[in-house]
């Protein structure tokens, strides 16, 4: 049910789809025996029932949040999803920020640990991230709390001027800033980001790297590759775009 309610369904006044999903979930919460869950929600009132429910938590392995009014997500609010592989935000035009809470409930885990990346994980098996159509969106910096990331694809977030955002690195603790991110990721996929400057602060490994695609961002003037540090395979695409001047 993924994309359950959003497109090309015609929606009737007294089905489960209608409204914001709420009462597809309040449906589900009554099944005893749920072993996987893709599901679609409408609006924070689902998305807070999904949140309470310990059999929808286990369960979940895609979450669509789609056209929600919300000015900030705390992605911390999923990591008791360990199964979330793929997670979509779609027309959510109030989105400002996605924050991370960096003194959350496993902190005493890793409090003596010098760089634990698993433990410092919110998305233990986030893999597929699709964000599109969200203009007040800054940045993505939660997303270095997903090791398993094999695909990003970010379309028309005009407002995203970092993908991570060093600002705000600067001000997690040290266990988090020795973070590698991107280490599994195959596929970056960005298009049309008229403020997007840079994508990483500095130079990364990206041993998995297959596909770069960049599209209509005028401002991004490099890439965070280096041939000193950056391991390119040989079958790396990278595609981007012409700038037309009139």
């Amino acid at each position: 049910m993924y994309w359950c309610g959003i497109q090309f369904n015609k929606i009737f006044e007294d089905s489960v789809q209608c409204g914001g999903n709420e009462l597809l979930v309040q449906e589900l919460q009554c099944l005893k025996d749920i072993k996987t869950l893709g599901v679609s929600i409408k609006c924070i009132t689902a998305l807070e029932v999904l949140l309470t429910s310990q059999m929808l938590l286990n369960s979940t392995q895609s979450l669509l949040l789609h056209n929600c009014t919300l000015q900030f997500l705390n992605l911390s609010t999923f990591s008791k999803m360990e199964r979330l592989d793929r997670l979509g935000i779609y027309r959510c035009e109030s989105l400002e920020d996605m924050k991370i809470d960096w003194e959350w409930e496993r902190r005493e885990q890793y409090s003596q640990v010098t760089c634990p990346p698993d433990l410092c994980s919110v998305f233990l098996s986030l893999g597929d991230v699709n964000i599109q159509h969200c203009p007040k969106l800054k940045d993505l910096t939660g997303l270095i709390f997903a090791p398993k990331l094999y695909r990003l694809r970010i379309w028309k977030c005009e407002g995203v001027e970092e993908i991570i955002s060093a600002e705000k690195l600067v001000d997690a603790p040290d266990v988090v800033k020795c973070l590698q991110p991107f280490l599994k990721l195959e596929s970056l996929d960005s298009r049309a980001f008229p403020k997007l400057k840079n994508i990483y602060p500095k130079p990364l490994p990206f041993p998995c790297l297959k596909s770069i695609k960049v599209s209509k961002c005028e401002e991004l003037k490099k890439l965070p590759v280096s041939s000193k540090i950056t391991r390119i395979g040989p079958n790396l695409t990278i595609k981007g775009s012409k700038i037309l001047v009139e």
